[in-house]
């Protein structure tokens, strides 16, 4: 019996090893196709409607802000962008968000004496204050966790959804205390979080950009300059062959009289 079990727990983890060689192998395989394809490029149409998240403290890492606004940026397609700035003085906000070409910001701050947000929603700005997140903190690792879920929700709160009922796995459930937030089962938007706020950020005036590879982007004629010899020769070839235009063209025949 002894032996059976070293061998089945020999073969559980050889088989864990062969799934994660060959997840690898498919993730290298993709990189290796989108270099060959010129990587991804971006194009932001005009006025794509910007919205910030202000660094105002010291205490939490620059680092959990930027992943929580590259998740931001990348799941909902729009402008997201982070800086370092200061905290701001509620009735001049207009003003700052005129200042950073903003549609809408979040600033994250460290006060004793503001609750853990404040939402201006129909203006599209709010405070994320870091400090009653991390009192009580067991570790960064549980405080990290609590920042960037506040932000997520603040970010919902600002942008049409306030609550999500139904779904269990949403970071806009209902909570009223970090004791909640740490009990929530998810950092991230539920399909119905994802769907109200995305039509929220569309009706107020926030673009999406167009990605593709960077051959697509020549073949559909809106790529940028090429920036290294793997675009160069792309380019190149797209232009040429459209200067050549097909090589099999269809060819209609005159009609029969």
């Amino acid at each position: 019996m002894k032996i059976n079990a070293v061998l089945s727990a020999v073969a559980a983890v050889a088989a864990m090893c062969e799934v994660h060689a060959a997840g690898k192998a498919a993730a290298d395989g993709q990189g290796e196709r989108l270099a060959a394809l010129g990587g991804i490029v971006v194009q932001w149409p005009a006025n794509a409607g910007r919205f910030m998240v202000v660094n105002a403290q010291e205490r939490v890492s620059q680092d959990v802000l930027a992943a929580s606004t590259k998740r931001l940026r990348d799941e909902f397609g729009i402008d997201v962008r982070l800086s370092q700035g200061k905290a701001p003085d509620v009735r001049t906000v207009r003003a700052e968000m005129k200042e950073l070409g903003a549609k809408g910001a979040i600033w994250a701050v460290d006060a004793p004496d503001l609750p853990v947000v404040l939402a201006a929603a129909e203006d599209g700005w709010g405070i994320l204050n870091v400090k009653p997140l991390l009192e009580g903190a067991s570790s960064d690792e549980v405080a990290n966790v609590r920042v960037a879920r506040e932000l997520n929700r603040l970010f919902g709160l600002l942008n049409g959804c306030c609550s999500t009922m139904m779904i269990p796995q949403c970071v806009m459930r209902p909570v009223h205390s970090v004791a909640g937030l740490d009990a929530l089962l998810t950092s991230s938007f539920s399909p119905e979080s994802y769907t109200k706020i995305s039509t929220f950020m569309k009706e107020a005036g926030y673009l999406t950009a167009r990605r593709d590879t960077y051959y697509g982007a020549c073949q559909e004629g809106w790529a940028p300059a090429p920036t290294n010899d793997v675009q160069k020769a792309i380019w190149e070839k797209v232009k040429s062959d459209k200067e050549r235009g097909p090589t099999n063209p269809i060819t209609i025949p005159p009609p029969k009289r």
